[in-house]
């Protein structure tokens, strides 16, 4: 990615910018939302009747101001850790930005292909755009897999001292739940990007005139437009599948039925 950066045309350089207006908005009200998060849970004692931002049972006395500094400081730490693990959402997200952009670069120099020796270098780049997202899949996957299984129970667990408990103390699991259904999204959406533009890498090609030109071109062609048939996705298990904004969407029904039957559940234990 440095490489290319330095190496980029203004064009090229357009297109990133324009994937990265595209991104922004919703970036900053994700790191809004997770800093109001952080903020919540460290300052709660201030507002509540809370000692603790979490509570729990502790095999020790805590009474003493230095224990109770010692428990509040680990907790804060805790705290601010997992509000700022989105930034590794966020990196991924840049890696599937990356890749879309260039699928969409290759698109247009595809379409500006006059002779073999420019097909070649769109081959070439499809072939160095392939093996990026392959080397990031086998690097993201697994993370995106806990990724999803952590937010999807924090985002069902947390919704339930927003509806039983309706105190002050409970306004930190407002932002909890947020976190936990737009955490998904910051990967999704670029993934989804992605996909497309893979598919679209197809259509560019099948879109060329064919008529007239040699048969080393019409190779190259048919070579490039039966590689771009196989759309680059990033699969998160064979247990959650492809990320992208169907699969979001998936996810936010899934959440909302684990939300539903628990609450049930908890319903008639209560009664």
């Amino acid at each position: 990615m440095k490489n290319f950066l330095l190496v980029s045309n203004d064009h090229e350089k357009i297109i990133l910018q324009k994937y990265i207006d595209r991104y922004a908005v919703f970036s900053i009200f994700v790191i809004i939302c997770y800093f109001l998060t952080i903020i919540t849970f460290c300052c709660i004692p201030v507002f509540a009747s809370k000692i603790f931002p979490s509570e729990g049972l502790y095999p020790f006395p805590i009474e003493s101001p230095l224990m109770m500094f010692i428990i509040y400081a680990t907790q804060v730490h805790t705290v601010v850790q997992c509000g700022l693990c989105v930034g590794i959402d966020f990196t991924f997200a840049v890696f599937f930005l990356y890749a879309a952009a260039r699928l969409e670069m290759l698109c247009f120099e595809i379409q500006a292909a006059k002779n073999e020796r420019h097909l070649n270098s769109c081959i070439k780049k499809h072939q160095e755009i392939i093996k990026f997202v392959d080397e990031t899949k086998n690097i993201v996957q697994c993370c995106l897999f806990i990724t999803n299984i952590v937010m999807a129970v924090a985002a069902v667990c947390g919704t339930f001292p927003i509806i039983y408990r309706q105190s002050l103390g409970t306004s930190q699991f407002i932002f909890v739940v947020m976190s936990g259904c737009l955490r998904i999204y910051i990967t999704a959406w670029p993934a989804d990007d992605l996909m497309e533009n893979s598919e679209r890498v197809s259509m560019t090609v099948y879109d060329m005139t064919w008529v007239g030109r040699s048969q080393c071109i019409i190779k190259n062609i048919c070579f490039i437009m039966q590689r771009s048939q196989k759309p680059l996705v990033i699969n998160i298990g064979h247990l959650l599948g492809i990320l992208s904004l169907k699969y979001y969407a998936k996810y936010l029904v899934t959440l909302l039925s684990y939300f539903t039957t628990m609450r049930a559940i908890i319903g008639d234990l209560n009664h």
